[in-house]
């Protein structure tokens, strides 16, 4: 099968979305599929080694809110000559930014079937693009305006592809909520289970002698992950008297707060800047417990990956960590902002080795339901179904939200 992938970043270096976009890639590629990349030509760090073809497009890293290395693609007619040239049976789109909206264009005018994953929340434009600059009314009215504007653009994208991708139950959810009218498939992302393991020999819930427990936060650096609860949190249990030291890896635009908040701690705060995949694993053998408070994660693959080494998971009660921890199985959960509520949850687990024990068999247990080769399966099974149906580019009623029934479906295992 010819499958043409979407991406904003192909780069080895970025986050989560591009993770997975790589895993997918070689994934499709190990199993004889044939597969080109359409992405952006960044310059920050090494891309992926693939057949890419770059997407022309203008740098935007001057504007106030975006990250280094930023492109937009603009030149659509170029996709639309590559893609018709390429002759794929599939696109599979991975962002709803220019170079998504130029593959999607291009497949609805060549009818090619098209599918699309909602990678990112869609509530995150706006806590990204405010930060925590903004305050009372003016922030109200602010994600009020950006929260409906980001809705009304992405219900724009999405309602134009054949099928959606949705990593969580949750992510489904809230793309019916936001009025998404085309077939949802719940279809995660998984992660790869043969690089993130127990380390061997390895007592799980046991700090080294005379080391307190060590608590992990892993990515990004900025308000919309709920850092600053964080920072909050952890003030708080140093101030009940709790022992804990917390590693830091990651980037981002609070980099400089977060800086400034373990300097006034030291000895107590490890910072571990921006960590290549690579070196991940590693990373999250030398903690005890991860602590995710962001409360909009479409699948936390962070969590999962943490859970595939051996730790619990404390996160918060929204978006796809409701999906993914499960109180007292395999971690634990507090109220999205409240830095207190984290922090009693974080002691629960911090202060008590045992309790940190119990959990670990529930975390492996449900990182191992996770194995992206599972679920590649499922993705290649929709890709299969939607060249065969010939209907790409049909307009749906707008009841029409049935998923598309590919080949023996299968629901993603929850460790239950």
């Amino acid at each position: 099968m010819r499958v043409a992938l979407f991406s904003d970043s192909f780069r080895e270096d970025l986050g989560g979305l591009t993770r997975a976009v790589i895993r997918l890639h070689d994934g499709l590629v190990a199993r004889g599929h044939t597969v080109r990349v359409y992405t952006l030509h960044q310059r920050a760090g090494p891309l992926h080694p693939a057949d890419r073809i770059f997407v022309p497009a203008v740098p935007v890293s001057w504007l106030p809110w975006a990250p280094p290395d930023s492109w937009a693609a603009w030149n659509g007619a170029a996709v639309y000559r590559s893609l018709e040239a390429w002759a794929p049976d599939v696109v599979h789109l991975h962002s709803p930014l220019p170079v998504g909206w130029w593959g999607l264009l291009a497949a609805r005018r060549l009818g090619v079937p098209v599918l699309s994953t909602c990678h990112a929340n869609p509530e995150a434009p706006s806590a990204f693009l405010l930060g925590g600059q903004a305050r009372g009314k003016r922030r109200v009215m602010g994600e009020s305006v950006l929260s409906r504007a980001s809705r009304a653009y992405q219900r724009a994208f999405y309602g134009r592809c054949d099928a959606v991708v949705a990593p969580s139950p949750s992510t489904a959810s809230l793309l019916r909520a936001m009025g998404v009218r085309r077939p949802i498939h719940v279809i995660p992302n998984g992660v790869d289970l043969s690089r993130f393991t127990l380390e061997p020999g390895w007592a799980p819930g046991a700090a080294p002698p005379n080391h307190p427990p060590r608590v992990l936060y892993a990515g990004r650096l900025s308000a919309e992950k709920g850092v600053e609860t964080l920072l909050a949190a952890v003030q708080e249990l140093w101030a009940r008297g709790v022992g804990m030291e917390l590693v830091v890896a990651g980037s981002g635009p609070l980099e400089g707060r977060v800086r400034a908040w373990a300097y006034r701690a030291p000895g107590r705060v490890t910072l571990l800047g921006k960590v290549g995949w690579e070196s991940m694993p590693e990373v999250y053998r030398s903690c005890d417990l991860l602590c995710l408070p962001s409360p909009l994660e479409t699948e936390g693959l962070a969590a999962i990956e943490a859970m595939a080494s051996g730790l619990p998971v404390v996160g918060v009660a929204e978006g796809a960590l409701v999906d993914l921890v499960r109180p007292g199985f395999n971690g634990l959960l507090a109220t999205p902002g409240d830095p207190t509520g984290l922090a009693d949850a974080l002691a629960r687990i911090v202060v008590d080795p045992e309790a940190r024990r119990r959990l670990v068999p529930g975390a492996l247990a449900t990182a191992r339901a996770r194995d992206s080769q599972h679920f590649l399966d499922q993705l290649v099974s929709l890709y299969a179904y939607l060249a065969s149906t010939g209907d790409a580019g049909r307009e749906r009623g707008p009841h029409d939200q049935e998923p598309l029934r590919p080949p023996s479906p299968a629901a993603p295992g929850d460790g239950r």
